[in-house]
């Protein structure tokens, strides 16, 4: 399965909800910010594999590490927690100097503060 799978599937529609609803954000709008910010993260992903492999493992270990049992193995248990500075820290890992240009430009594209673009992302 691939990550459109995923987005467009009933992951992607249960993930999109319950941000919705965690964030009290309407769900076409959460659902145009996934939407646009997965291939920003997939884009940002390789470039950041490409330029340091040491930088690649690090946000791969912090996924997986994620409240134990990692973060792709909990994503139901993600939407009963506010996200938190380790959350943070990996979308600083993902995006790097870019972060606030891609949060502020999501914020204004999708009309969301630029706080729960945060908390999307």
């Amino acid at each position: 399965m691939n990550i459109s799978d995923l987005i467009s599937g009933s992951i992607g529609s249960q993930a999109t909800e319950g941000i919705s609803e965690k964030l009290g954000i309407d769900k076409n709008q959460t659902q145009w910010v996934v939407s646009a910010a997965i291939p920003l993260m997939m884009s940002a992903l390789n470039y950041n594999a490409q330029k340091s492999p040491e930088k690649a493992l690090g946000i791969q270990q912090a996924i997986d590490s994620k409240s134990s049992g990692g973060l792709l193995d909990n994503l139901a248990g993600l939407f009963n927690q506010d996200p938190t500075e380790e959350d943070d820290q990996i979308v600083q890992n993902i995006f790097g100097k870019n972060t606030e240009n891609v949060k502020e430009t999501l914020s204004e594209k999708s009309g969301i503060s630029i706080g729960k673009i945060g908390g999307i992302l």
